[in-house]
């Protein structure tokens, strides 16, 4: 399976000259994508305890990104002057530099992550995902450090125009909140099994999310 990497076009403008933000909107698209299956592997991680777990699949299964991910692309379709300049001015309309910037970096960032792209859109672990180890399901989410930071960038501009942007770059932070509480709690147990290693004694086991 290959990484897809795929890249929406700039565009060109309306006949009417005025500014579009297709390639915008496409990565709402690939980004949701991108979002379920990080959710989706957060819960397969023991270790954020039962309350956080719990509503990381209720958000799942209410398709909560979804819903927020339509409401901006209709959103979008639907700008009035003033929200179309603000989009322009926070550099996200189509042909800009700052899109093209933007983009690139996503692309980038997907493409060094251990996910692959497929050709329908959806995420996929670069290793088999049967059998894969909860380690290996962290260090996946853990790279997609960089693909989250341009995400952060680009809801965060489009929130000044968009407030539901807003709301789903706040998901997004909950997420990898989600993901860095996960990173520490692995490294604190590997550390202490270090010390148990020199010192000669069992090493202690990770506590299960119940505890």
């Amino acid at each position: 399976m290959t990484n897809v990497g795929l890249v929406a076009g700039p565009g060109p403008a309306a006949a009417d000259d005025e500014p579009t933000f297709r390639a915008f909107t496409a990565f709402v698209t690939r980004f949701t994508e991108l979002m379920r299956r990080i959710l989706t592997d957060l819960t397969r991680v023991p270790g954020l305890g039962d309350d956080f777990d719990a509503a990381i699949r209720i958000v799942i299964r209410e398709r909560t990104i979804d819903g927020y991910a339509r409401a901006i692309i209709r959103a979008v379709a639907e700008l009035d002057q003033d929200a179309r300049t603000s989009l322009v001015n926070h550099g996200l309309a189509d042909g800009s530099a700052d899109m093209r910037l933007k983009m690139a970096a996503f692309d980038a960032s997907v493409r060094a992550s251990r996910y692959v792209e497929t050709a329908s859109g959806e995420f996929r672990p670069a290793a088999s995902e049967a059998g894969q180890s909860e380690s290996q399901v962290l260090a996946a989410l853990s790279s997609t450090g960089s693909a989250l930071t341009v995400a952060n960038a680009m809801l965060k501009s489009a929130s000044h125009a968009i407030p539901l942007a807003g709301a789903y770059a706040e998901i997004k932070d909950t997420a990898e909140s989600g993901i860095n509480l996960l990173a520490k709690g692995v490294g604190l147990v590997r550390r202490v099994a270090r010390r148990f290693r020199k010192a000669g004694r069992p090493e202690p086991q990770p506590a299960s999310a119940e505890e």
